[in-house]
């Protein structure tokens, strides 16, 4: 028991209850804590063992045609933007413009581009404007900008996405993690064959500079 000034009583268990308030308060005010950042990250190949009709820990993974060419692609309704690989947009020379509101972290971008994508769903056919991003575990990933426009309706024990098109019901169902896992794989071999056929070729550059400063 604890005496005030003024003559009230006051226990020591209300005084923590108090504290324990404030410092809640505080928490959530500041919302800044102190020390390593934690993070794990799960890998698509530790979930392919067994194949199970539980889409609970999945997200929704896909593809699409985009230009002709066949996509792999994730809809995140926690992404706040729609995104696009870097690589698939200088793969398919497709022209670029100015984001409108580029973003401030450089490891992301130092200036920010937008492109708009012409993707096919069976019948769903849309242009759409997406962030180009240097991400590598997908080609496209349609955010909540999307899902928005389209009112697009998530059933989350089916894991399908479904919203209507020109009158007619679209119904999109995702691909198995096992698919899923293969398009990664060929999307890394083909990566690494890239970078050993881009390492070819500026090491022939480099023998014809050599060349040229021998003869001068």
């Amino acid at each position: 028991m604890i005496l005030r000034d003024n003559g009230r009583a006051r226990s020591e268990g209300s005084s923590e209850k108090c504290s324990s308030s404030s410092e809640i308060k505080a928490l959530i005010d500041d919302a800044h804590y102190e020390g390593n950042l934690y993070m794990l990250r799960r890998l698509i190949r530790n979930l392919v063992g067994k194949e199970t009709k539980c889409q609970r820990d999945t997200s929704f993974h896909s593809r699409c045609l985009d230009f002709g060419k066949f996509c792999s692609h994730i809809i995140d309704r926690g992404s706040c933007v729609n995104e696009v690989s870097l690589r698939l947009m200088e793969k398919l020379a497709i022209p670029t413009l100015p984001h409108p509101k580029p973003y401030n972290l450089k490891w992301v971008s130092e200036k920010g581009k937008q492109v708009s994508l012409a993707i096919t769903f069976g019948i769903y056919k849309d242009n759409i404007f997406h962030d180009v991003m240097p991400r590598e575990e997908t080609h496209i990933l349609l955010g909540r900008p999307w899902k928005f426009d389209r009112k697009v309706t998530y059933d989350e024990v089916s894991n399908k996405l479904s919203f209507v098109y020109l009158g007619e019901k679209v119904v999109l169902k995702p691909v198995s993690l096992r698919e899923v896992s293969k398009d990664q794989i060929k999307m890394r071999i083909k990566r690494e064959e890239e970078r050993k056929e881009k390492e070819k070729v500026e090491k022939a550059r480099e023998k014809k500079r050599e060349k040229r400063r021998e003869k001068k």
